[in-house]
């Protein structure tokens, strides 16, 4: 933000400074890119039984035989509605620091510390998901969606407790990485429990889920904007601001609450998958 607003020449954040500031970032990261690509390589290699490699099925068969996957619904729905809570949020905060914190200049740490606090919740994903399960750990993660309530019942002008609650806010989100570790028990499941294993198609399936959500938050939050009164380019009254902070805050943890229900019907655990790694290991070694 403080290019944005060194861009902007003004005290208020706009599309020039929005735009060089992208042309800046956009410039610096691909080195990161064409570092990426050059030492990823894939190292690990896994054998199929010989019947699994001859048998090719059309993409709709296997997404038919894909829905039968319970499991997998839940997982996908799970990160379809958690991205959309978290890209609408993440879209529309800004609004809610320009006009109901009523600082631009607060946008930087704020993001900066739900950034920097995401990296430390994915650091303790090992262990937190030893010790807890990925599904309980994950419930956990969203139950503490309670910030985003505090956020709004709480007066905005406590830079301090905006802080504190935006920091536990990005300590939840790497909640969002659980759900790649929930993908692959899934594969390992429909594997064993209906013979189909697509592991491309259902990574696909989650892409798809999180595009899906990152196309409607983006088009929705507009859409609320409007609804709630806002107009761009000058002081919102106090009831655009409620409405803004209502669409930010409560209306996201809703959409986590949403997000969590289902997950007390996904039921691989530890020790499920355990017993699923070692009956599918004697049928394919049967096989080969």
């Amino acid at each position: 933000m403080p290019l944005v607003l060194y861009f902007s020449k003004s005290e208020n954040p706009n599309a020039q400074g929005y735009f060089w500031t992208t042309v800046i970032f956009s410039i610096a990261m691909l080195p990161c890119l064409w570092l990426c690509a050059w030492k990823c390589k894939e190292t690990v290699h896994v054998e199929m039984p010989a019947e699994q490699k001859k048998e090719k099925r059309p993409v709709i068969q296997s997404l038919k035989l894909m829905y039968k996957n319970k499991m997998l619904l839940i997982t996908v729905f799970c990160v379809f509605m958690g991205a959309a809570s978290t890209m609408a949020r993440m879209s529309l905060l800004t609004y809610y620091v320009i006009y109901v914190v009523g600082s631009a200049a607060m946008i930087a740490p704020i993001f900066s510390s739900i950034t920097a606090l995401m990296f430390v919740g994915s650091l303790c994903l090992p262990w937190a998901t030893k010790t807890f399960g990925k599904r309980n750990w994950l419930i956990i993660l969203n139950t503490v969606v309670a910030s985003f309530v505090l956020l709004f019942l709480v007066p905005a002008n406590n830079a301090a407790f905006l802080m504190g609650v935006s920091m536990i806010i990005g300590f939840t989100s790497s909640g969002a990485n659980v759900c790649t570790g929930m993908l692959s028990d899934c594969i390992e499941y429909g594997d064993w429990k209906y013979g189909i294993r697509e592991e491309g198609l259902t990574y696909s399936f989650m892409s798809f889920g999180v595009k899906l959500a990152s196309a409607l938050t983006g088009s929705i939050g507009v859409l609320l904007l409007a609804a709630v009164g806002y107009v761009a380019g000058v002081d919102q009254t106090e009831a655009t601001k409620m409405g803004i902070n209502a669409i930010v805050n409560p209306l996201q943890a809703l959409c986590v609450v949403v997000c969590t229900v289902p997950l007390f019907w996904y039921h691989l655990d530890k020790k499920k998958m355990d017993q699923i790694r070692i009956e599918l290991n004697e049928r394919n070694a049967a096989k080969n």
